[in-house]
């Protein structure tokens, strides 16, 4: 077949009058969310997922033990088998592009979880927006390079069934099971695709109990288990099913009772409580302060699909700030559903057309004028992540947590003994020098209280350190130069090799 050139193939005009201001608001929308995404995201557990993905990509097979510590040497390791996926995902863009290249890939991951999630956002282009800005706002306190953030994809992704299937847009709840699975081995909090299913399914128990009432008997409950009563404990039984599917087996969905019941976990930063402290308080509250209003607006006509979910995730991220991403992506929907009478009745009596609907086409001059506004989001956005891009950057930036200096100290000598070193330091340590075990690190799960109240008890040289010094054959310390173990050891004579605002390094 041969091709004949018409104008008609390309035409600029045409395609400048499909940039209509809407699309040019869920454009800019996008690439400001892109680089809100964009930052520096590698925390202390991005360093030990790096190195289990590194070992699986070298020895070719699932990593199922621990060998990154002389503490819990051999010992299974759970975590890496639910997480294996999530962790060889991420390996590559650290390869190519190291830590810039991880800051590109959850920039991309929060895109891609906002872009699945938007169709299910009602309201006009305005609305939608503000609402998706200001609830990633909330939801950036946990957007880090870890395995964590495959949990906001998923959990984006079942939000868009479930509200898909409860709107009657379409039904693709048969996917579901198939979305968890990947979940399941992307990363530990795939649970959470199980509850928010079952809250959707609750939604409709509670509604099938109110509209029977006065008329139980077998009829009702045949049209219970034949409607969505049944639908939905058919898909919870296939969501835990699913949830199986990891090499852990059925014990994924023992896993994450594996972290909450160890108590030193409650002294990171992202099981703390929300509080006033906390940054992301104000905007929090200011999505609460909106929803509670757009309820009252609504006279209390909230649907439970939409009330359980915000109730339940609302509780959990109050409990701890790493929930807070889910409580914002359902209060996304929510938020958004509640303010669109509201506003639309604004728009009609201050006349502001494009608030409600617009046509797609536009004079030219207007689009082409839209056409050069994006243009220049776009490359102020451009110039925003090119910032986190550079390795000296987000060297400097790491220098501030990791302890670079006195890694590059430890591999200019053969230091003696076992090494202790801090909490915070273990993940880098796995990384950056594996012929040195460490004493913990951040996997809390496999270490437990068992080793951590004894690291605990060390660095505060409570009743006994002394003992667990010679027990564990420790004549190497790495920590932070605050901790009260420094000043006893330096009493006792030990040798300070390298020290900075970060770490200090003492040996016997």
């Amino acid at each position: 077949m041969q091709f004949t050139y018409s104008p008609s193939h390309i035409n600029l005009l045409d395609y400048n009058r499909r940039m209509s201001t809407r699309r040019l608001v869920i454009a800019i929308t996008f690439v400001a969310l892109f680089a809100m995404a964009a930052r520096v995201s590698m925390q202390n557990d991005t360093w030990y997922q790096l190195t289990s993905a590194r070992w699986m990509v070298e020895h070719r097979q699932l990593l199922d033990v621990d060998l990154f510590s002389y503490t819990r040497y051999g010992q299974e390791w759970d975590y890496v088998q639910v997480n294996w996926l999530g962790q060889l995902l991420m390996y590559p863009f650290y390869v190519v592009g190291g830590a810039g290249g991880l800051n590109v890939f959850v920039a991309l991951v929060v895109v891609l979880a906002y872009a699945i999630l938007y169709p299910a956002i009602p309201g006009g282009a305005f609305l939608r927006a503000f609402a998706l800005v200001l609830t990633a706002t909330v939801a950036a306190v946990f957007w880090p390079a870890r395995t964590n953030i495959f949990s906001f994809l998923f959990f984006a992704i079942h939000l868009r069934i479930l509200e898909d299937w409860r709107w009657g847009r379409a039904d693709r709840l048969k996917l579901l099971p198939l979305a968890q699975a990947v979940w399941a081995n992307t990363h530990s909090a795939s649970f959470a695709g199980i509850a928010l299913a079952g809250l959707y399914g609750l939604a409709e128990l509670l509604g099938w109990l109110w509209a029977g009432r006065g008329r139980y008997g077998k009829p009702w409950l045949t049209v219970g288990l034949r409607g969505n009563v049944g639908k939905f404990l058919l898909l919870g039984l296939a969501l835990i099913v699913a949830t199986c599917l990891t090499p852990l087996g059925p014990r994924t969905l023992l896993h994450p009772f594996d972290t909450i019941v160890v108590n030193f976990q409650y002294l990171t930063e992202e099981w703390q409580s929300l509080s006033p402290a906390s940054w992301v308080f104000g905007p929090y509250m200011a999505v609460v302060a909106l929803l509670l209003l757009g309820a009252a607006l609504a006279r209390g006509r909230l649907p439970l699909s939409h009330l359980l979910p915000l109730a339940f995730w609302g509780w959990q991220s109050a409990l701890a700030l790493r929930h807070v991403p889910f409580f914002a992506l359902v209060a996304l929907p929510a938020l958004a559903r509640l303010w669109w009478p509201p506003a639309q009745a604004l728009a009609a009596r201050v006349g502001f057309k494009p608030l409600v609907t617009e046509p797609d086409n536009l004079p030219p001059r207007l689009a082409r004028l839209n056409i050069v506004l994006l243009a220049l989001v776009s490359l102020a956005a451009a110039a925003k992540v090119a910032l986190v891009l550079p390795e000296d950057v987000n060297a400097a930036a790491l220098r501030t947590t990791a302890p670079y200096g006195a890694v590059d100290v430890m591999r200019a000598r053969r230091l003696p003994g076992n090494l202790f070193n801090s909490f915070n330091f273990g993940g880098y340590l796995t990384w950056a020098l594996p012929e040195m075990p460490v004493f913990a690190d951040s996997r809390t799960d496999l270490f437990g209280d068992e080793v951590l109240d004894k690291l605990l008890i060390l660095l505060h040289v409570a009743d006994g350190w002394e003992d667990l010094m010679a027990r564990w054959e420790i004549n190497t310390v790495l920590v932070e130069p605050h901790w009260p173990l420094v000043a006893a050891l330096k009493q006792q004579g030990w040798q300070v090799l390298y020290e900075d605002d970060v770490s200090i390094l003492l040996t016997r």
